[in-house]
């Protein structure tokens, strides 16, 4: 049986590297930054995360994203 995990934003990191990983094209991956970084900004915004913790995590996941396609 497969178990599926509800995305929260508590592992919002991992989730904004999903996006951008799953962005076949420039336009996608635009756009993926987009929804990543406005569910930072709201995560910020709510205080369930702290806005040096949102550019953290969004650093962090385009770095992951950058060395997954070996552009680094």
């Amino acid at each position: 049986m497969e178990v599926k995990k509800t995305v929260t934003l508590k592992n919002m990191p991992c989730d904004a590297w999903k996006a951008a990983k799953l962005a076949a094209t420039e336009e996608e991956m635009q756009l993926g930054e987009w929804v990543a970084m406005a569910i930072l900004e709201k995560a910020q915004r709510d205080k369930t995360m702290s806005m040096r913790g949102a550019v953290e995590a969004f650093g962090t996941s385009k770095r992951l994203y950058d060395e997954q396609q070996g552009k680094e």
